[in-house]
């Protein structure tokens, strides 16, 4: 009865209903379809679209400019799907929705489907669900994804692997927004947005991002917005296509890119769950002792090291 409900759900999904897709994205982030034949629908069927994605620091303003984008895309007649990757709830393990809210006004537009991903605290920046989800994603009548990264942690080097455009997102009171750049987004980055334009320190925050790029070569584009007043979007919204268009990868390197991902990570996701289900049920001596501080974490390791060859 299952496995006749899945197939009737898989016929609405390629018939564009956004209920259906609503409904398979809950089965994948639960984990709760019948069998992997279920998922090998989407694998196959993935076109290897070209994906968005959108990082930064909490507060900068990601969601704002993600709203006037998807504007733009709509205004052209795009179908849009946006998928953000939020904290995870303590309690119930499911995504916190944060400033959601900003995004209302294009709750109720047929062409825009949004949909929040709880992080679950994973090894990888971007989960195992949502690496799922963008399968998925990939497979439904959208022509524009969107994906926004939680804003801390791994997600911001990792939406690289999976998105053929990253904008970076800054804020003038970023502090140490360089140094963060220097340590790995400098590279992942291709389109760099100071969001708040408005307020003192956006100009040298400018001249400093503009100062790195000068050794670099290829001079990448920074840009100043006003999610708030609307200023710069225009600007932003030409820079992703301009840069769009000087991609010489094709549609199935990016589909390929994305499958790879999307196998690291649950390689990574299983062996780790076994790994700590090992180490309770065998080994809860060794962790008894690093909570109780009788050992450090790297001589558990050296231990562990000894245990497990290689």
């Amino acid at each position: 009865m299952r496995d006749e409900a899945e197939k009737k759900l898989l016929e609405q999904f390629q018939a564009g209903d956004t209920r259906a897709l609503a409904r398979i994205l809950t089965l994948i982030e639960n984990r709760t379809y019948s069998s992997s034949e279920f998922f090998q629908f989407f694998w196959r069927r993935a076109k290897g679209k070209k994906k968005l994605g959108i990082t930064g620091p909490p507060g900068a303003g990601k969601s704002s400019l993600i709203e006037h984008l998807v504007e733009r895309y709509r205004r052209q007649g795009r179908k849009v799907a946006c998928l953000l990757i939020d904290p995870s709830s303590p309690f119930s393990g499911g995504a916190v929705l944060g400033d959601r809210i900003r995004l209302q006004k294009h709750f109720l537009d047929p062409g825009v489907f949004i949909r929040s991903v709880a992080s679950r605290g994973e090894r990888g920046g971007i989960s195992r669900s949502a690496l799922e989800m963008i399968l998925v994603l990939d497979t439904f009548g959208v022509d524009e994804i969107i994906i926004e990264t939680l804003g801390v942690g791994q997600a911001e080097l990792e939406i690289a692997s999976v998105a053929e455009t990253v904008v970076v997102v800054l804020t003038p009171e970023a502090g140490d927004a360089v140094q963060a750049l220097k340590a790995g987004l400098l590279e992942v980055g291709d389109i760099f947005v100071i969001n708040k334009a408005d307020r003192p320190q956006a100009q040298s925050l400018y001249y400093e991002l503009k100062s790195l790029f000068n050794s670099e070569p290829e001079q990448k584009p920074v840009l100043l917005t006003s999610a708030l007043e609307g200023r710069g979007i225009d600007q932003l919204f030409s820079a992703i296509e301009e840069q769009r268009g000087r991609l010489k990868k094709s549609p199935s390197t990016f589909q390929e890119r994305l499958r790879r991902k999307y196998f690291l990570e649950l390689v990574y996701s299983e062996f780790r769950t076994r790994l700590e289900e090992k180490l309770k049920k065998e080994y809860p001596q060794i962790l008894e002792q690093v909570c109780q501080g009788k050992i450090t974490p790297q001589q558990a390791l050296e231990e562990l090291k000894a245990i497990f060859p290689d």
